[in-house]
C-alpha cells in the first residue's frame, strides 16, 4: 500500500478472468475498487486502486515479495529512447528522444530524426498532436 502496509490474501477478479492483468479493467471498465479478502480470514473490504502501491500476485508458495527484486544499478543509463509516435490522425513517426522525464513533460516532444544529409535532423511535435507513442528501444 502507499501507507507502506502489506496486505497478504486474494483479489477478486472479474468473472472470467483467470489472473489480474495489468489494467484495471479486469475488475470492470472504469473499475476504482477491488475486493480484498485478507489471509487471516477477516471480512472482505474494498481497496481503492489510488491507494496501492502495487500488487504481487503469487501463484505457488509464500515467497517473499523482494525475494527476487534486482535493480540494475551497474548498467549504463542510455542517453536516447527510440520511439514510434502516431498522430491523431494516424501517421507514423519515429526517431530518438533524450532519456529523461523533461522530454515527455513538456508541450512539445523534441524528436531527433536519422537524415543522411543533416545526420539528425531536430523536429518539434506538440503532445497534444500525438495519438500514441511506444519506446521502441534505447540507443
Amino acid at each position: 500500500m502507499l501507507d507502506g502496509a502489506v496486505r497478504r490474501g486474494r483479489i477478486e477478479a472479474a468473472p472470467g478472468e483467470g489472473l489480474i492483468t495489468e489494467r484495471p479493467a479486469a475488475f470492470g471498465e472504469a473499475a476504482e475498487h477491488f475486493t480484498f479478502e485478507s489471509a487471516d480470514g477477516s471480512e472482505p473490504i474494498r481497496i481503492a486502486f489510488e491507494d496501492v502501491r502495487t500488487i504481487c500476485p503469487h501463484l505457488k508458495g509464500d515467497a517473499e515479495t523482494h525475494a527476487n527484486l534486482r535493480f540494475f544499478d551497474a548498467a549504463s543509463i542510455p542517453s536516447f529512447l527510440w520511439v514510434r509516435l502516431t498522430f491523431v490522425d494516424g501517421e507514423l513517426l519515429e526517431g530518438m528522444v533524450e532519456n529523461r522525464l523533461l522530454a515527455f513533460s513538456g508541450p512539445l516532444i523534441s524528436l531527433r530524426i536519422p537524415n543522411a544529409d543533416l545526420g539528425q535532423m531536430p523536429v518539434l511535435v506538440p503532445r497534444a498532436a500525438i495519438a500514441d507513442l511506444q519506446v521502441i528501444t534505447t540507443r
